[in-house]
Formats: structure tokens, sequence, C-alpha cells
């Protein structure tokens, strides 16, 4: 998998690689780095131990997340959360502004499906149907379907793959869960003021 900065990422198991996934798909998400350097803590009993996040995820803003991700049942089974948060009170703020646990339960099978049509569309050519979407967008109030938003370019497609670009880049934002689809809600995200 190739993530936000185009660095081939490395995962160690289907959840890592869901988690991935999920992470290069947001927006927000400009560089993501797996097994980045381990950090140093004082365990309880007083002994220094490293430990090694599965990825570092840098936000537009420059923020960074250390991120663990671990089984539901090998969190309970180890006490990890415990841990985790003891590891989390010694992380330099220069590494991470915060600390993020991600379980099985936290990325939907729509998450993940989510995320590879998201990624995939970044690939597409169609940059009149861009263009001309990006101009609709800036006019747009309140939410309407990807489906309503495609037919505006009346293409044999419906535009939607178009339209999920703009999902994908930040520009729209998906309204609710669920599986993308031609009727799900989209409203223009929220610009930062000037």
């Amino acid at each position: 998998m190739v993530g936000p900065d185009r660095r081939v990422l490395n995962f160690e198991s289907h959840l890592e690689r869901k988690a991935a996934s999920v992470l290069v798909a947001r927006p927000d998400i400009v560089h993501l780095w797996d097994q980045p350097p381990a950090v140093n803590y004082k365990d309880y009993d007083g002994s220094w131990r490293r430990h090694t996040f599965d990825f570092l995820a840098t936000r537009r803003c420059g923020t960074k997340f250390a991120i663990a991700v671990k089984p539901t049942e090998l969190v309970k089974l180890r006490n990890f959360d415990a841990q985790l948060r003891l590891i989390a009170q010694q992380v330099p703020p220069s590494y991470a502004a915060g600390v993020i646990l991600v379980t099985e339960k936290m990325i939907s099978d729509d998450d993940f499906s989510n995320s590879l049509l998201l990624r995939s569309v970044l690939l597409d050519t169609d940059f009149e149907a861009y263009e001309l979407l990006t101009l609709i967008v800036g006019s747009l109030n309140g939410a309407t379907t990807v489906a309503h938003l495609g037919r505006t370019l009346r293409r044999n497609n419906g535009g939607f793959r178009a339209v999920v670009r703009l999902i994908s880049e930040g520009v729209l934002v998906k309204v609710g869960p669920g599986l993308l689809s031609p009727k799900t809600l989209v409203r223009a995200a929220e610009r930062a003021a000037a």
C-alpha cells in the first residue's frame, strides 16, 4: 500500500492493513509512518522499556498522533489499554501530540471498503468533471446526494467517481455512516478562515 506521501507502507496483520487504508484515505492525513522509531517509557515497576507504535500519522496542520493497532481480545487479555495510557503519558510532545488505540471494532467493513474507493479515485483523469464539480460545490448549500451532484456532469457513469474524488480530497464531506453509493448524502466541507 502506498501512503499519502507516495511511500510504500508495510503492515503485520490484516487489521493493520485496514487501519492503514482508512488512515491513508483521510484527506487530513499527509504522512503515515509505519513502525516509527520506538519510544522509551518507565513501566509500573520502575524499569525502562521500549514501545514501537504501528503508525505515526501527521495531519495537514502538522499535528502527529501515535497509533497502536490491536485486536480487542488482545487488548483485554494483556490489559493493553492501561499500558498504552501509561506510555501515552510519557510520549514526548515532539514525537506525538497524542496516542490512539485502534481495534477492529473501530473500523467497519463499510469504512474499509470506502477507503479503498476513496484512494482509487485519485487516479482518475476526468479533470473536466473535477473542475466543473468543484465550481458547483462552491455554491452548494446544505446536503445533497452523490447521484444528484453526479447528474450535473451528464456523464455515462453518472459522475459517481468524480463526486467521490471530491470526498477523497476533502472538498466534500460524507454525511453519516455507511457505504458510499449514489444515495449517500454529502455537503461542502467547511472552509478554514483566511
